[in-house]
């Protein structure tokens, strides 16, 4: 979510019960404007909100040059100050996701995670079935994997520089026309592709190698995990991640507006498999 358009795509995702309040928003905008200055980022924008018991943590990331390779998120619980969020590993990532407790809004806190019966650990006999997990090692997993399976662009939105090869803002994208924004198949993953290059190009409609370069929604697993509807007279397209509830995508047809921002507790909906 763009933070020079805090306020407008607020509107936009308010129609899918996430919101903050004015108050929030003005020291939004204004910290993280003061944050895009220090850094030097192109672009800083707002990521979501978590939800904690003592406190919540909001979210926030920017980039200079390429908006996946370079992406730099910060954290803060009161919207002023900011700290940068580490990377996580892959075990504290399978530590997170199994991890049942919800956040407590301290980032130094350590929780012990129990590992019996979750497949996929190499538990040694040394270690025990119970492993440390501190919160801001589980917020960086909990982001890391909302970003990868929420985090969704209209196609057209970015573009690969034929110079450097770096994904950057399409300044010709004029939004989608309403056939193609209500089809899920016109919306990517912001995120680095998994599929093979050609394979975006095979199944495009009108292919082209400059934004075609994204993994497109629709083969998202299970089938089902996206909820496409229509808001304020059909003008709004707002996706739901039925697997992250909280996550959310929009895009203002026929206009550059779009977005996505995440507003939830950070847990992942286990049952999906057997609601679609």
């Amino acid at each position: 979510m763009d933070i020079r358009r805090l306020d407008k795509d607020l509107s936009y995702v308010c129609l899918a019960g996430n919101t903050l309040s004015c108050e929030q928003q003005v020291v939004l905008y204004n910290s993280l404007t003061n944050l895009q200055n220090e850094n030097n980022f192109t672009n800083v924008y707002f990521w979501g909100k978590i939800l904690g018991t003592e406190s919540d943590y909001f979210l926030a990331y920017g980039f200079r040059k390429d908006v996946i390779k370079g992406k730099v998120f910060f954290y803060s619980t009161n919207c002023v100050d900011w700290g940068v969020l580490p990377l996580s590993s892959p075990a504290v990532a399978n530590l997170a996701l199994i991890c049942q407790a919800p956040f407590q809004g301290d980032p130094s806190l350590v929780l012990n995670v129990s590992k019996e019966g979750f497949n996929g650990f190499d538990i040694d006999e040394n270690e025990g079935l119970v492993a440390p997990l501190k919160e801001e090692d589980r917020l960086s997993a909990t982001v890391w994997a909302v970003t990868e399976a929420a985090a969704v662009v209209p196609r057209g939105v970015f573009v690969v520089n034929s110079d450097d090869g770096c994904l950057s803002w399409n300044p010709c994208f004029v939004g989608l026309g309403h056939s193609k924004a209500v089809s899920l198949s016109h919306y990517l993953h912001l995120r680095p592709p998994r599929k093979p290059w050609n394979t975006c190009l095979l199944t495009a409609a009108s292919p082209n190698p400059a934004i075609d370069c994204l993994d497109s929604i629709d083969t998202d697993f299970p089938p089902g995990c996206w909820s496409l509807q229509l808001e304020c007279g059909s003008h709004v397209v707002v996706l739901r991640n039925l697997l992250w509830p909280g996550a959310v995508g929009y895009h203002a047809v026929g206009t550059p507006d779009h977005g996505y921002v995440y507003i939830g507790s950070g847990k992942r909906n286990l049952d999906l498999p057997f609601m679609v």
